[in-house]
């Protein structure tokens, strides 16, 4: 799987992050569902500790519940409430669209196109 970065920003950990999880613009985790994120964690970071976030292009996810490929081939994801990546459905923010291959179980990894 590839992921394709055009932009990363720095941020510092205003709470515990696990890597390749959705993260808010307060440097934490989101933890409410179909929250608006800022980008996706590039790996795991303590509290105070600065981290790279993906925020621009393509980036690799955890999925948080089996994502299947819609019509047509695009499928919207959302924030669940511990920043993985799960279906829209329709309610809260769109944070992106899946690329490539679906998500069959929880924990996978999967490749997003953020959605600015």
């Amino acid at each position: 799987m590839q992921n394709f970065s055009i932009l990363a920003l720095t941020l510092v950990a205003t709470a515990v992050v696990a890597d390749a999880r959705f993260v808010g613009f307060d440097g934490a985790q989101v933890d409410v569902a179909g929250d608006k994120p800022l980008g996706v964690s590039k790996y795991a970071a303590a509290v105070g500790d600065a981290y790279a976030a993906d925020v621009l292009g393509t980036t690799k996810v955890e999925a948080g519940a089996p994502i299947p490929i819609l019509a047509k081939g695009l499928t919207p994801v959302k924030s669940d409430a511990l920043g993985r990546a799960i279906p829209h459905g329709g309610v809260g923010e769109i944070a992106g669209y899946l690329v490539g291959n679906p998500a069959l179980a929880v924990g996978q990894i999967v490749e997003i196109l953020l959605k600015i």
